[in-house]
């Protein structure tokens, strides 16, 4: 098994202004060189998808696509900077929001349709002039777990995948081992409640600290949190009409047999105080289950869930992490897509 055991990080799924209602975006102060496209991709059963493309102005030449898929919706700040960061590496930088998501006119359902929905994204970037015909991806936690999603059935185009800490629905949240785990009840407001992301739900641990103590007191079950809550949950309550990992969540991602037809490099990054770990992993080990020929590498170290996705801490649980293990993981990952797409030509030492 290809398994490199090293230090590494992973990139915070960070927080949006839930006031971003506006109908178009104002890309404010950018730069000349870049040229900024909003597009709606439609999908194969007639939803459409919400993307940002960021070419380099003056490119004649169709370059390979760095696509991120995510339920985070964060236009002004971070999302149009990472495109911003992949044309300026010498690609074309496109991010797709889950359906239901900023312009997306469908309904919000956290997991379920992303394996489609990136399947069809990375089809029709893959057909446009601009693009070479090549792929890969990047991301992690919510972002990891939209790359396994696409290889359920894998695209042609799709080359690569660099996840951190990818979740896998029903097997590390909402629910793990058939046990529901608490926070992703906040978690259904923060990204359900709008086109962004409801942060004022999202931020308020109070409200549902209590919600937690008056359940533990009161002994209400557990489908009827949201009585307690006093706000019903309608994310919460689809996740637990499903309390067994049955078809509705094998479906959201790779399952089994799936697995023996990802032939494409992956690189995984991991933490070992990642309180999801099991997610990411279980990737790892069904993939080499199904397909013992597999290139899959991973990179783990003394990280949190989101240390992971950054550069690490110093500091965690008491532990002083070594300055060695405190890796540029977004460095690492475009040198991965040099080694994948350009034969290593453009190394940084």
């Amino acid at each position: 098994m290809k398994i490199f055991l090293n230090f590494f990080v992973f990139l915070l799924i960070s927080c949006n202004s839930s006031s971003q209602k506006n109908k178009s975006i104002q890309f404010k102060n950018l730069n000349s060189q870049y040229n900024i496209q909003d597009v709606l991709i439609k999908t194969r059963d007639g939803a459409k998808i919400s993307a940002i493309i960021c070419r380099k102005n003056g490119a004649t030449e169709p370059k390979t696509v760095i696509l991120q898929s995510t339920i985070y919706v964060r236009d002004k700040g971070r999302d149009l900077n990472t495109i911003k960061e992949s044309a300026d590496r010498g690609f074309i930088g496109v991010i797709a929001y889950t359906r239901g998501k900023r312009f997306s006119p469908n309904e919000i359902l956290p997991y379920e349709n992303d394996a489609n929905d990136t399947y069809d994204v990375i089809d029709w970037v893959s057909k446009q002039k601009w693009c070479d015909g090549r792929v890969g991806m990047f991301g992690g936690s919510y972002n990891g777990f939209t790359q396994w999603a696409s290889t359920k059935k894998l695209h042609p185009a799709l080359k690569t995948i660099v996840h951190y800490v990818a979740n896998r629905p029903g097997l590390g949240l909402p629910m793990e081992n058939n046990v529901f785990i608490n926070p992703n009840y906040e978690w259904s407001f923060y990204v359900g409640n709008n086109k962004y992301l409801d942060t004022v739900a999202g931020n308020d641990r109070q409200r549902f600290r209590n919600m937690m103590f008056k359940w533990w007191e009161t002994g209400v079950a557990y489908n009827k949190m949201d009585s307690i809550d006093g706000t019903p949950n309608r994310l919460f309550q689809r996740w637990v009409s499903h309390p067994s990992f049955d078809e509705y969540w094998q479906k959201m991602a790779p399952y089994k047999e799936d697995f023996s037809q990802i032939n494409i490099p992956v690189l995984s990054i991991d933490g070992y105080y990642n309180d999801s770990q099991n997610s990411g992993l279980y990737y790892l080990r069904e993939h080499y289950k199904y397909n013992p020929n597999a290139e899959h590498y991973l990179i783990i170290g003394p990280y949190s869930h989101f240390g992971a996705q950054r550069n690490g801490s110093k500091e965690i649980n008491g532990y002083r992490v070594d300055k060695d293990a405190l890796i540029d993981t977004n460095e690492i990952t475009y040198q991965w897509f040099d080694y994948i797409f350009n034969n290593g030509k453009n190394q940084f030492n």
